[in-house]
């Protein structure tokens, strides 16, 4: 669906099946807690490939994983370290508000709790971040196909896109994607902020959209569509009371390409 700044497509499918390269670092869809947290599934450091796309079940956030990542169809689906079929080429970190300390005061009462927990037998240690704010925009990151014949445009059970488009309120949306195929829903909320559970950590994203339910677990990467076959947005998060995704013209500015019409 999509094409890389050098001109390689960047969309690609294996035996008919849909695979986004523009993936997702995590797929959030369990029930939503209090407000829009909404928890997400357990980090991997693994990428596989679902039948809608490829998809990063791990968290990536230091350049050094992007060089060791490649894309491959994931166990779930059969797959092994042979069926790699791309590379991650960029992604976009997650930002969780913690930064590295600067306050010499907390890192010497750290330091003297750090010692009376070893006096007294403990293994656990105190360490120092700097709480900073942080709006996220997007969770995604590219791969790179490793061969051209690897890749096509058309999205398996919807037809080839006709473009990209803005999310509207109110407007009817359909996606393919790998656990639940093809689902339809409405635009039931824009300009959303959320907090989305990773673990034992939370990030917040603003600017985000909120769908009617129309996604399960491993659905994350799918490209949602309207019903004139535009792309607006890229599913990354969701629950059992809402599906989140980010506008597609932010992501394809971001990564620097465009939705393949042709």
């Amino acid at each position: 669906m999509y094409c890389d700044r050098f001109g390689r497509l960047a969309c690609l499918a294996r035996l008919g099946i849909p695979v986004i390269v523009l993936l997702m670092v995590f797929a959030g869809d369990h029930a939503p807690a209090q407000g829009n947290d909404v928890p997400a599934e357990e980090p991997h450091l693994t990428i596989r490939v679902d039948s809608n796309g490829i998809a990063v079940s791990g968290l990536v956030s230091s350049v050094a994983h992007e060089a060791l990542l490649r894309v491959a169809v994931g166990p779930a689906d059969g797959g092994t370290s042979n069926d790699r079929i791309a590379t991650l080429a960029d992604f976009e970190p997650i930002n969780f508000g913690d930064a590295a300390p600067t306050c010499p005061i907390a890192e010497r009462v750290a330091a003297f709790l750090n010692w009376m927990a070893r006096m007294t037998g403990s293994t656990h240690r105190l360490q120092t971040v700097q709480a900073a704010p942080a709006l996220n925009l997007m969770a995604a990151a590219l791969a790179l196909p490793d061969e051209p014949n690897l890749v096509m445009a058309e999205i398996a059970g919807i037809g080839l896109p006709t473009g990209a488009s803005e999310p509207m309120l109110g407007q009817e949306v359909q996606k393919m994607g790998r656990t639940t195929g093809v689902t339809k829903g409405t635009i039931s909320q824009i300009s959303v902020t959320v907090d989305v559970n990773y673990a034992d950590r939370t990030a917040r994203f603003t600017d985000q959209v909120f769908t009617t339910p129309m996604s399960s677990p491993g659905d994350s990467g799918s490209s949602i569509l309207n019903m004139e076959r535009q792309v607006v947005g890229l599913l990354f998060a969701g629950s059992e009371r809402v599906t989140i995704i980010t506008p597609i013209q932010r992501v394809l500015d971001r990564f620097e390409v465009d939705v393949i019409t042709v």
